[in-house]
């Protein structure tokens, strides 16, 4: 259970000083949309939407079968 713990902690480390060293804006366009956001969200909003369709499409795959 420590193992965990500390993995954890190094994790959430690693993940702040992501966030400190990502702070500058970048504008995004799509489409017709435009949006300025910290470049560290714009990287975890792409990582989520990645995870999401990685774990949605199997799924969908393994239904139709």
């Amino acid at each position: 259970m420590k193992t965990k713990y500390v993995i954890l902690i190094v994790l959430l480390i690693i993940f702040g000083i992501f966030i400190i060293q990502n702070t500058a804006s970048v504008t995004v366009s799509f489409l017709v949309f435009d949006a300025t956001m910290p470049r560290s969200l714009l990287l975890i909003l792409t990582f989520a939407l990645g995870v999401f369709i990685g774990v949605l499409l199997p799924y969908n795959f393994k239904k139709h079968k």
